[in-house]
């Protein structure tokens, strides 16, 4: 096992990538939030970053704070994203039922309609199929049992990762991770009719003047519920990620050996224009063939953290940005709270919009109107974030996870 005592007596570098986390994730999360408001067309990348950065804390926390038992690790990462996403699951379940009612329907009628998504909600279920893995009224929630899938593995790539030193091991573990992914990305765009999550917009970002048929996936299967293992619910899971996930995860096991060295190379300013030349290359890549579809993901992993980690610095240096990076890092705590609820409000303005009002569509889209809808968005995303902030707090919801998961996985109460 990686025992590395040194940690505790070694100084931090003043440029540290712990202190740059929260802001990169802040960043990553209004990324997200604008593209599902229809203002930033790669947005729906920032993704990549989350997945890198759990890597990265998962095995930075594991490797500082000892073996804590499996089960109470689990139950840990359990408490940590289950209460609050069953709550807006329930909650974007209403709303949808409010919409239906609005256009006729009975309470009754309104409610029953929508429990299909809420159920693979609930159950989990969701990215198995491509029906429901991005649906009304939240398309962001396919990344909870996305990342529990993680979850389900972390154990088995920690305890290889660490059974021996030496940088020569750790790059056969990723090596082996880098190509598990791209032979599982290949497997899924080829034989079923894959599209990787969030290429939808690539018709109207490059296809659609450069390349006409490269937005559409192979269609060697029928859509149909026969078979809904197909399209974007393949890249629901561990597999289609696992090289990025691995990445952040050495990136921990390097940064606690030697955190100067990591963080002088990392937040370099060679590594940040080296990452955008990555970032752009893997997006012209995305867009001319198949097998950039396979490989684009994880550049774009690579390059996107590297330039984020490097605008964050320039940010925690400079004081003219001061402000900026403490706004920034404040937003990044409150990450995962925006990312559960933002795109309920966003996409049922929307919806509303495009059913009732569709004459105000142009109107909209106006800079003025569009600046003062988006204000409103992002008041209510801060203050459903800041109540889910709160009642994931609370000891209610360390009861009910005592209660349930607690029990299942034999975990004493701690509260």
């Amino acid at each position: 096992m990686l025992l590395l005592n040194s940690r505790r007596i070694e100084k931090r570098s003043p440029f540290d990538i712990c202190t740059l986390l929260n802001f990169s994730k802040g960043i990553s999360i209004i990324f997200i939030f604008l593209v599902h408001y229809q203002m930033l067309g790669f947005g729906w990348q920032a993704v990549h970053l989350f997945i890198i950065f759990s890597g990265f804390c998962l095995t930075y926390s594991r490797l500082e704070k000892g073996n804590l038992p499996w089960q109470s690790w689990y139950f840990k990462r359990l408490r940590r994203i289950l209460p609050t996403y069953f709550v807006v699951v329930i909650f974007g379940y209403f709303f949808v039922a409010l919409l239906i009612m609005l256009r006729g329907a009975s309470l009754l009628e309104s409610l029953w309609m929508s429990k299909r998504t809420l159920l693979f909600d609930l159950s989990l279920l969701k990215n198995f199929s491509y029906e429901q893995i991005s649906t009304f009224p939240n398309v962001s929630l396919w990344f909870i049992p996305f990342i529990i899938s993680f979850y389900s593995i972390f154990p088995f790539l920690y305890q290889w990762m660490t059974q021996r030193r030496g940088a020569q091991h750790l790059l056969v573990v990723l090596i082996s991770a880098i190509f598990i992914e791209i032979i599982f990305r290949a497997s899924a765009i080829y034989w079923l009719d894959g599209k990787p999550i969030g290429y939808s917009g690539l018709e109207s970002l490059f296809a659609e003047n450069l390349f006409p048929t490269l937005a559409l996936p192979f269609n060697k299967i029928p859509d149909s519920a026969a078979f809904p293992f197909q399209l974007e619910a393949p890249f629901g899971f561990f597999p289609s990620r696992i090289g990025e996930f691995a990445i952040g995860m050495v990136a921990a096991i390097c940064y606690v050996a030697n955190r100067d060295r990591f963080n002088r190379i990392v937040l370099s300013r060679q590594a940040g224009i080296l990452g955008i030349l990555i970032w752009l290359l893997a997006n012209v890549l995305i867009s001319t063939s198949f097998w950039g579809w396979v490989i684009g993901d994880l550049l774009i992993a690579v390059g996107l953290s590297l330039w984020v980690l490097g605008l964050a610095r320039v940010a925690a240096t400079q004081p003219i940005f001061s402000r900026f990076f403490g706004w920034m890092s404040q937003v990044g705590v409150f990450s995962y709270y925006i990312f559960l609820v933002h795109a309920i409000f966003i996409q049922v303005f929307i919806a509303f919009i495009e059913s009732f009002a569709p004459e105000y569509i142009s109107v909209w889209k106006l800079p003025l109107p569009n600046l003062i809808i988006l204000a409103v968005m992002i008041a209510l995303t801060a203050v459903a974030s800041k109540l889910l902030q709160q009642f994931d707090r609370s000891k209610f919801t360390d009861w009910i996870m005592q209660q349930t998961f607690g029990r299942l996985l034999g975990v004493p109460a701690t509260y």
